[in-house]
């Protein structure tokens, strides 16, 4: 009770305060009536039909939970990638600090929309939720269509307009024609690079000294600032293989 009973004193004076400002004591109702504006009480909620809640556009409690019972898999399903501390990184902690890159980015590319970039990094592996992780360079187009399958099948779960603004994602991403599309799959690349990057030497592959000089390149290119920052993690790359005692040639 210690630091919420704290709290109580401070919300009462802020409801003071708003109602000194209206002088009509009315604003602590309206501000904690708000949220029920739009959808009611708890209680009429579950009164309503189907076809109603259809209509308000909400999720039914039990998709909505059925769902992320799905995408709660990512947190179980690995990479390929080590972590800093010495173990796999999950497929959800890939896709979560991909969004938090896009969030950091908003100045940067204010004229695009970067909620949609945000969500396009949050759902873009969730087919793996099905498939498990296939690294990159062992990913075949047979994979990548029992991929999509698998996507398709996680988002026929859902009501339509989820499942419709989430296909229509997934179009975009798929079809990389905006800057909205090509800024998360550059940003994807770029997480990996990254996190290769923060692992011990020791778990880079043979094949990787090269691939963190190439991977990524063509995605990154399609913007000045990410292409700079495509080259800064080249060189830290570099940097890293050499203090190993790997020497990486210029290309």
């Amino acid at each position: 009770m210690g630091m919420i009973g704290g709290l109580f004193p401070a919300w009462n004076a802020a409801f003071m305060s708003l109602q000194a400002a209206r002088g009509d004591g009315e604003a602590p109702a309206v501000c904690l009536a708000g949220a029920y504006k739009r959808r009611g009480t708890r209680q009429e909620w579950q009164k309503k039909t189907a076809q109603e809640r259809r209509e308000d556009k909400i999720m039914e409690y039990r998709s909505f939970l059925d769902f992320l019972d799905r995408a709660e898999k990512l947190k179980c399903n690995t990479r390929h990638s080590w972590t800093s501390s010495g173990r796999h990184e999950s497929v959800a902690e890939h896709s979560w600090r991909l969004a938090l890159m896009a969030m950091l980015l908003g100045e940067q590319f204010s004229d695009l929309d970067m909620n949609k970039v945000i969500k396009m990094c949050l759902i873009h592996d969730l087919g793996e939720a099905v498939t498990g992780d296939i690294p990159a360079f062992v990913k075949t187009e047979k994979d990548e269509a029992v991929e999509s399958r698998a996507v398709s099948g996680l988002f026929d779960t859902l009501p339509e307009i989820q499942r419709k603004e989430m296909t229509e994602l997934f179009a975009e991403m798929d079809a990389l024609e905006t800057r909205e599309a090509k800024l998360y799959k550059s940003l994807d690349k770029l997480e990996a690079l990254i996190q290769h990057n923060e692992a011990d030497l020791s778990t880079w592959l043979p094949l990787e000294y090269d691939l963190q000089m190439t991977y990524g390149t063509k995605e990154c290119s399609f913007d000045p600032y990410i292409d700079g920052l495509r080259e800064v993690v080249r060189e830290d790359s570099r940097r890293k293989a050499e203090e190993g005692g790997h020497s990486i040639p210029e290309k």
